[in-house]
């Protein structure tokens, strides 16, 4: 079976597109003097260059009056300024903003600061408790920890709503003793008003059931 050498060509070219980040370091070629073949060798120079690089950052700066750990860490913190605004927009919800007026968007992005300062301090005081974790991980292991509403009916016709939070589990604990939070102390709600009337619903039986 013959192949066209343009067509060929264009299939080489669509292996290429889709494996950009290694076709750099190879030379392929389609010999079109029969029989057709297609031949490729590596690029040893590009190769090796980027083997040196492997598991390490490149940072470029022209502040020349920074030595390597305080450029570390000057880009450390805003990675994690960016993965705090990015909390605020996702799991916070602070973003969209749907205000127009000047002070409601003023007071909207200081709301979302004070948020990112909260979050950035909630951070700082579990990573001096050795506790490393992500906002994301702290957030799935917290979320089944609930508060539940009791509603408790009396004679008298009034009702008590009592809102408490659960036992946390033994993971929940660790987060909260190293945030210095007493599970068992948090904030109870306790409110007292009148019964609602309830609707009797009767379903006629069929058939004797």
């Amino acid at each position: 079976m013959c192949f066209p050498v343009t067509k060929i060509q264009r299939a080489i070219g669509r292996i290429q597109i889709r494996h950009g980040r290694v076709q750099r370091f190879y030379t392929v070629a389609l010999v079109p003097a029969p029989p057709l073949a297609v031949t490729w060798s590596r690029v040893d120079e590009a190769y090796a260059a980027d083997d040196e690089l492997l598991g390490c950052y490149v940072l470029r700066t022209d502040r020349q009056n920074l030595s390597a750990p305080e450029l570390w860490s000057l880009y450390m913190g805003l990675t994690k300024a960016e993965e705090g605004f990015r909390a605020l927009k996702s799991s916070l919800g602070l973003r969209p903003n749907y205000h127009q007026l000047e002070g409601r968007v003023e007071g909207h992005v200081f709301l979302t600061v004070l948020a990112y300062h909260l979050l950035r301090w909630v951070l700082h005081t579990l990573a001096d408790a050795r506790e490393n974790r992500s906002w994301e991980t702290l957030r799935t292991v917290l979320q089944t920890h609930c508060y539940t509403t009791i509603l408790l009916p009396t004679r008298s016709g009034q009702t008590y709503r009592l809102r408490r939070a659960g036992q946390p589990e033994e993971c929940q604990k660790a987060i909260y003793r190293a945030l210095g939070i007493q599970w068992d102390k948090l904030p109870q709600a306790k409110v007292v008003g009148p019964t609602k009337n309830t609707v009797e619903i009767v379903v006629p039986k069929k058939n004797g059931l």
